[in-house]
């Protein structure tokens, strides 16, 4: 019985750890994804602070609240770390949707060859590396098993 419930504790210390590694991932993804190109019209390709503004700078500061909090949920094991770097990571999706549709509609109005960069799929892919390594999903095994 005790050895099943410290194989539990294992099970879910070591979920916990990579969730919170994946998140903390995603917060940096995200942290960077401003400076990565996010529109580009014929030979010339604006970053996130150029196309949005300094709006931008808002996602890249949710990047590293959204790092630094699954990094204080390790050291500490408080829930609320974790429940806040979740947050980060669904206001950062929102956010980042918002700004994709607003690009896809500046493309539409803009003539010639127009596309997005990797930046706001970068953005996208933190927010949900964010948003999975937050939640959390340890199940504890049965202390029968």
């Amino acid at each position: 019985m005790i050895r099943g419930m410290m194989a539990a504790e294992q099970v879910e210390s070591s979920t916990q750890e990579g969730g919170a590694i994946a998140a903390v991932v995603g917060g940096g993804l995200l942290a960077m994804a401003p400076f990565f190109p996010w529109l580009s019209v014929g030979d010339s390709a604006a970053n996130g602070l150029q196309t949005i503004g300094i709006e931008a700078m808002l996602l890249m500061v949710m990047g590293m609240a959204g790092a630094a909090l699954p990094i204080q949920f390790l050291l500490s094991k408080k829930i609320f770390h974790r429940w806040g770097a979740l947050l980060m990571g669904v206001l950062a999706s929102l956010l980042s949707i918002f700004y994709l549709s607003q690009l896809n509609g500046f493309m539409q109005a803009v003539p010639g060859d127009a596309h997005l960069g990797l930046g706001i799929y970068v953005a996208l892919a933190g927010a949900m590396l964010m948003i999975g390594g937050s939640i959390p999903t340890a199940e504890r095994v049965s202390a029968t098993s």
